[in-house]
């Protein structure tokens, strides 16, 4: 859900108060920015561990068929062979 920016201008006759709220603006918009950017990273830090995960699935399933194949290999050299006891 998204939320309002409400900016204003408020100003006193000797100006201090345009400026202290220029300075309290800047400061809020400045946090908005940090957000962002930690919100960025995040997302960039949960990719790269996607990437590795993914990566990690991919060798896994390299090495189960690797070895089903080695065990229908095996399999197929026992047909025919006397049993052992």
């Amino acid at each position: 859900m998204s939320r309002d920016l409400e900016i204003g201008i408020r100003l006193t006759a000797d100006g201090k108060a345009l400026i202290g709220e220029t300075q309290n603006a800047k400061q809020a918009l400045g946090g908005l920015g940090d957000a962002g950017q930690k919100a960025g990273g995040g997302l960039g830090q949960a990719a790269k561990q996607s990437d590795a995960l993914e990566a990690s699935a991919s060798s896994l399933k390299t090495g189960l068929v690797a070895a089903a194949g080695a065990f229908i290999q095996f399999t197929h050299s026992r047909i025919g062979q006397p049993k052992s006891r």
